[in-house]
């Protein structure tokens, strides 16, 4: 028996409290495949279905818990990213001038602008499996993992990190990155 499948926590609508119950019924969930769904707490509401609309709007504007996502995977996943920042925006190096310095390490991307700009830091964040932005224009920002995207996405306002990054620093010092990491076709 399928269940509701947003992992770790019971979510409530109308009234009414829903379990979820496996990874791989909230990937068919968010994948269109059908399923059917059983309530979880309270005797009154045992064998009810919910809305199916609104529990896969729930499914699909959630994401993976830090438990869902094993940490080598992570550990790829973010240093592939971090990699990927830090070459594109190095071979844009020379259109920064001699204040301009882009360093990675241990999972931690700085990248100092000069002139005043001030410096953009995106390090990793394990224990929530995501990727903290620290910039001089927009301020902190948390990215997830977006499975279906395969894109890091903002928990606050839905943005990708690299669109985002590509957006402020082409305003603020005329570079631009690609939006698409090297050989990713998504």
């Amino acid at each position: 028996m399928n269940g509701i499948l947003i992992l770790g926590r019971t979510i409530t609508a109308h009234g009414r409290a829903y379990v979820r119950k496996s990874l791989q019924a909230h990937r068919e969930i968010v994948h269109g495949g059908g399923i059917r769904f059983e309530t979880g707490v309270g005797a009154g509401y045992a064998g009810r279905t919910p809305k199916c609309s609104l529990v896969r709007y729930l499914a699909i504007k959630s994401h993976p818990t830090a438990a869902d996502w094993s940490e080598h995977d992570f550990y790829s996943t973010a240093d592939s990213t971090l990699t990927s920042l830090h070459d594109s925006i190095e071979v844009q190096s020379d259109k920064l001038g001699g204040e301009f310095d882009i360093e990675l390490s241990m999972g931690v991307l700085t990248v100092t602008l000069g002139n005043g700009l001030g410096s953009y830091v995106v390090n990793t964040q394990t224990p929530n499996r995501q990727l903290w932005l620290s910039s001089p224009k927009s301020g902190p920002a948390r990215y997830y993992w977006d499975f279906r995207e395969r894109q890091w996405r903002s928990s606050r306002d839905d943005s990708y990190l690299r669109e985002k990054l590509n957006g402020e620093l082409t305003e603020l010092c005329g570079i631009s990155i690609p939006l698409q990491e090297e050989g990713d076709d998504s």
